[in-house]
């Protein structure tokens, strides 16, 4: 079962969370919106988008996810911007998928 963790909105989830911000390659639309479709499909994956008009992308983890890992299996050309561990209240907090 489960663990669910209090916080002041509530139950929640999660306690911590992990967000990556990541820079990648694709050929289009459709390649972009299929790839974060995938990416989204992973257990340890819990929100994402990708942009191909920037070509930038962001993704909430579990903490114990390898978010290297878990790219690298769906984009061939990928760096990671930025890396951030946080409480999964700020992100409920926000009011926003991505804080």
């Amino acid at each position: 079962m489960k663990e669910w963790f209090e916080t002041k909105f509530g139950d929640a989830p999660y306690k911590e969370v992990r967000i990556v911000k990541f820079s990648f390659e694709a050929d289009s639309h459709e390649d972009t919106a299929f790839k974060q479709y995938t990416l989204l499909l992973d257990a340890g994956v819990i929100q994402g988008h990708l942009e191909f008009s920037t070509k930038k992308g962001i993704l909430i983890f579990e903490t114990n996810a390898n978010p290297k890992e878990i790219l690298s299996k769906e984009l061939t050309s990928v760096t990671i911007d930025s890396e951030e561990t946080i409480a999964y209240e700020k992100v409920m907090e926000s009011n926003n998928m991505f804080v």
